[in-house]
């Protein structure tokens, strides 16, 4: 499960530094990869955590639209 909680807080990461999803998802990532961390040897329960955070990063990626960024002048 280490493995599974360092993706997430990568994607997390790189989620919230370019905007891809938005920041609550990036927050609740953070959140699951932490639990995954410190309760996931203990708890049967936890090792859910990770593929219903995929699946959740996967609904917001198919239905919100991307953000429209300004262009720089220069």
């Amino acid at each position: 499960m280490r493995m599974a909680a360092v993706f997430t807080l990568s994607v997390s990461n790189l989620g919230l530094r370019t905007s891809a999803i938005p920041r609550w998802v990036c927050y609740l990532g953070y959140l699951v990869a932490a639990v995954l961390l410190l309760v996931a040897g203990e708890d049967r329960w936890t090792q859910l955590l990770f593929p219903a955070w995929v699946l959740l990063v996967s609904i917001v990626i198919l239905f919100t639209r991307p953000q429209v960024r300004a262009a720089a002048t220069g």
